[in-house]
């Protein structure tokens, strides 16, 4: 199995972190292919046409302590 490639990228302006495979947009994905892990804060995000997941974003970024949630 080939190792996925892995986009790691923090925007401070908007205060998210995204990690996505490698050449994956998740601008304009639809809600549906979203999966919520902690409330209004973490989420993984569906490639559409694979149904598997491609990443994940983390919204407030700079005060998320991982710590607090399983």
């Amino acid at each position: 199995m080939t190792p996925t490639r892995l986009t790691l990228s923090i925007d401070t302006s908007y205060d998210w972190l995204t990690c996505t495979e490698f050449g994956f947009v998740d601008d304009g994905v639809l809600s549906e292919a979203w999966q919520e892990l902690v409330e209004e804060r973490v989420a993984f995000v569906e490639h559409p046409t694979m149904g598997e997941i491609a990443g994940f974003t983390v919204l407030e970024w700079a005060s998320f302590d991982a710590a607090e949630y399983d």
